[in-house]
């Protein structure tokens, strides 16, 4: 049973991913009013299965290597939950939201560097085993974000979003 909620969870993820890029590419392509409404439900979708993620036994923890500590995986689903709210805050209702972006990606620097840190305790195929998809996920959502947090925002005509004040800026 573990196995096949794995398997329709990670399913799932890919599902939202590709309706996330979707929608970013009809928006560009085919206008904002076909575009926006799967890129939030692919990111809000995204976020919420992050969110649901924290709570199953399986996603406790990651397997300790020889010397290290368990990892939490919990930490590192609100990691990418708070990377799918930001990207979602900064594309659909505020421009300025990049701290929310800013912060998921300060934590999954950080996680990177705990990342590396067992590394260093560890043989290679026992922390390659351990960490490859955290490692590949992180690295994806780090790219996203980071591209995301640089491209500036431009309201598009005919959005159906509704014009939001941006936030106040925060120094």
């Amino acid at each position: 049973m573990k196995d096949k909620t794995g398997i329709l969870l990670a399913y799932t993820e890919i599902g939202l991913a590709i309706a996330s890029l979707g929608g970013f590419v009809l928006r560009i392509k085919a206008g904002p009013q076909w575009g926006e409404p799967l890129l939030l439900l692919g990111l809000l979708g995204l976020c919420l299965l992050y969110i649901l993620q924290l709570g199953l036994p399986q996603a406790r923890r990651l397997s300790p290597v020889s010397g290290g500590f368990h990892l939490s995986t919990s930490l590192i689903y609100l990691l990418y939950a708070i990377g799918a709210l930001g990207l979602t805050f900064k594309w659909m209702l505020w421009p300025e939201a990049n701290y929310f972006l800013r912060y998921a990606l300060m934590g999954m620097l950080a996680l990177l560097l705990v990342m590396l840190f067992q590394y260093r305790l560890a043989t290679e195929v026992e922390w390659i085993r351990h960490y490859r998809r955290v490692l590949a996920r992180s690295l994806v959502w780090m790219a996203t974000i980071f591209l995301f947090y640089l491209t500036p925002y431009q309201k598009s005509p005919g959005s159906i979003f509704p014009n939001i004040r941006p936030m106040p800026k925060h120094s």
